[in-house]
């Protein structure tokens, strides 16, 4: 595998002990560091609620230990004139170059004026967050000003000499919701409360001016339907790939069948040519993962089989086609 992107919803600091209540997240740096690598992940994506659960110092310590350790970022800043600017990245051993820019959407830290929420635009380090409202709303001043900022980051890529693949990655939606609307969440990612998100995934998708090749989103805490739009893969929540989290009943949380340990990992293999600076998906295989005693393992069959179904079932529910169900994949 030539990169291994991750959401990682925790900082890397020994400066802090561990909290005594939900949610918040913390891991010593030895053992991060010895932990990524042993995943053979490689590339993380910053931009998400928990990256200030400790205050600016511990995700400076984050930025610090990644960068010691050889792995590259995104959607994070120690540095304010890298604030909005995507990361580009040699491939190991490959000409071929990707650009990464990770935002994250504001609410997903709590009110959208809370303390927290404001936290993630007050560096250093600033981490890339954007309100609902700018996403949904072009026109919006916000909404202006969030297309500048992409078109920026799309600059800065020709101003580098171009890349083989553009990545957007989205850390958005609400893994808090109850009866009907958990129901209707656990179906499939863009359901009428998700149509605004599905509006902006279309419009930059479909800019040939921006040129974005590949679409993660994050942050439902389950796995969603595969999708393309405007013939870009769209990969919707992973789910719980690398964490045992465990919702305590005392959050009122709930969350779909099949969430709390389970995640899916995705493998796209494109073929680039690095002249043109262009890629194309030539396959996508999806495997259904299992995390026990902190361990990462590709499903038992009694877990595997009721997640390819359900992957399976949301993806054609919103019109996609899986041509080949496995034993162990889609």
């Amino acid at each position: 595998m030539d990169v291994n992107l991750f959401n990682q919803e925790f900082v890397i600091t020994d400066r802090v002990a561990d909290p005594a209540q939900c949610c918040q997240f913390r891991a010593p740096t030895a053992i991060s560091i010895a932990a990524l690598r042993a995943a053979k992940l490689n590339f993380a994506l910053l931009a998400n609620n928990h990256q200030k659960d400790f205050g600016n110092q511990a995700a400076a310590d984050t930025l610090a230990s990644l960068e010691a350790a050889g792995i590259p970022s995104a959607g994070a800043s120690q540095d304010v004139s890298q604030f909005w600017q995507p990361r580009i990245i040699q491939v190991p051993g490959k000409p071929l170059r990707i650009a990464v820019l990770a935002i994250m959407r504001s609410e997903s830290a709590g009110p959208l004026y809370s303390e927290r929420a404001r936290s993630y635009t007050e560096g250093p380090p600033w981490i890339n967050a954007v309100q609902e409202k700018c996403l949904v709303e072009p026109s919006s001043v916000c909404g202006k000003l969030l297309r500048l900022r992409l078109h920026a980051a799309r600059r800065t890529v020709l101003k580098a000499g171009g890349v083989a693949l553009s990545i957007l990655a989205i850390h958005w939606g609400n893994a808090q919701k109850k009866g009907a609307a958990l129901r209707e969440d656990c179906l499939g990612p863009f359901m009428p409360h998700h149509l605004p998100f599905f509006n902006f995934v279309k419009e930059v998708l479909s800019s040939s001016a921006l040129a974005i090749d590949l679409f993660v989103v994050s942050h439902p805490h389950h796995f969603q339907a595969y999708q393309t739009v405007a013939g870009k893969p769209v990969l919707n929540s992973l789910g719980q790939f690398l964490d045992d989290f465990q919702t305590p009943k005392d959050v009122g949380v709930s969350l779909c069948p099949l969430s709390s340990r389970v995640g899916m990992h995705y493998e796209l293999r494109f073929d680039c040519n690095p002249t043109r600076h262009a890629c194309k998906m030539q396959s996508l295989h999806m495997r259904p993962t299992f995390i026990s005693n902190y361990t990462v393992n590709f499903a038992p069959p009694h877990i595997m089989q009721p997640a390819l179904s359900r992957h399976q079932r949301t993806t054609e529910s919103i019109g996609g086609v899986l041509p080949e169900r496995r034993q162990d994949r889609l």
